[in-house]
């Protein structure tokens, strides 16, 4: 009787192991990391934040290029090598060369900027401050295709062989129940041809159902390899399509801290939108950055979540103040899931400015004596 018992408890183990292997697909690797410090910078009559920031080599010298979305009509050029600022790119708002809102941009090079005004749905490419193509996004489209390119969020995620790659809101009320279901959410230029082509979409547990109406503001968008990457914010998964936006790759990119998300059935639009909609997605996490890195075949996606019991706060104001975000990254040329990091309290912003250089992965953190703002390098 002890012999078999003996068998049965080593059989018990063995399934439980093998269940915690699979898990959701991954398993969780906490990474080590090392944050060191490179530059500060201290920037006159501009906030400190911004969701555009692009580093490029331009005639031998990695310049990082910086704009504010939402105020500014120029595009401020700090030289990484000098450590010092460059003649900013200006640009006209109104007239033969206006560009109407910066609402995100995306550096090829020096004479080929695409800039983005996404309350009129063009994009334009600029010569400096010359125009030298208009794009409309509504041209030549079905009224369910066509997509208003992201006001929050720098909407232009690269270049794919000759497309602009872009992504938005797909033009469907959000309070409609085949809001997932119809609405596309990526589209490309044909730089020879000036054609729009939209493609991508919700996922599938996305069909059907209504959905907190914040959850589509942090969806995300890159190009890596000529490839686009898509991530939703409820989503364990990241889509991969090709340079005409067809899928490719199904790639499982998830976080131990993700829960499930309720839908939102039934609910009012109020109740879409309000308060119990951010309790929601920070209580179960959500993903909120995609960065690609070129060079060494990354992918970085953070996760934002509170590890606090929300029916302790009264208001979500307070609740946010507990919103903590790890960064979680996968290697694509080894098709793997290499781990996640927590980052330390303190150490980098709440909402770390982020961009890829030469040297790798860069995050922000603002002084609290100064106008000033440090990036430390990430290695791990």
């Amino acid at each position: 009787m002890k012999k078999y018992s003996h068998k049965i408890v080593l059989g018990v183990i063995f399934l439980a192991l093998l269940s915690c292997g699979k898990g959701n697909g991954n398993n969780f690797n906490q990474l080590d990391y090392n944050l060191s410090f490179e530059f500060s910078l201290v920037i006159p009559d501009h906030p400190l934040s911004t969701n555009t920031l692009q580093a490029k080599i331009v005639d031998g010298k990695e310049l990082l290029f910086w704009g504010d979305v939402k105020r500014f009509d120029r595009i401020l050029v700090y030289n990484m090598v000098d450590q010092k600022w460059e003649d900013p790119i200006q640009f006209e708002l109104e007239g033969p060369n206006g560009i109407g809102k910066l609402n995100g941009f995306y550096v090829k090079d020096q004479d080929s900027i695409f800039t983005v005004d996404s309350f009129r749905w063009n994009i334009h490419l600029m010569d400096s401050g010359k125009k030298v193509a208009t794009y409309s996004v509504r041209s030549g489209l079905d009224p369910l295709e066509i997509i208003t390119p992201f006001t929050t969020e720098n909407p232009i995620s690269g270049v794919a062989e000759h497309n602009v790659v872009y992504f938005g809101f797909p033009e469907l009320s959000p309070f409609e129940q085949d809001y997932y279901t119809k609405g596309r959410t990526g589209a490309l230029i044909n730089l020879k041809n000036g054609q729009i082509k939209t493609g991508g979409g919700y996922p599938a547990q996305y069909h059907g159902h209504q959905w907190p109406g914040v959850n589509t503001i942090s969806d995300r968008q890159t190009v890596i390899k000529n490839h686009v990457a898509h991530s939703f914010s409820l989503s364990d998964t990241v889509f991969l399509y090709d340079p005409e936006y067809r899928l490719k790759k199904k790639i499982l990119f998830n976080s131990s801290k993700k829960r499930t998300t309720q839908n939102f059935d039934g609910q009012s639009k109020e109740g879409l939108s309000g308060e119990k909609a951010y309790f929601e997605m920070l209580s179960k996490g959500f993903y909120s950055s995609l960065i690609s890195d070129e060079k060494r075949g990354v992918l970085y996606r953070t996760i934002s979540y509170s590890d606090q019991d929300p029916s302790s706060f009264s208001n979500y104001f307070d609740y946010k103040l507990t919103a903590k975000r790890d960064l979680i990254i996968y290697d694509l040329d080894k098709d793997k899931l290499l781990g996640e990091i927590a980052f330390k309290p303190g150490e980098l912003d709440e909402i770390p400015m982020m961009f890829v250089g030469e040297k790798g992965l860069y995050l922000s953190k603002k002084r609290t004596d100064r106008e000033e703002v440090e990036f430390y390098l990430l290695s791990w």
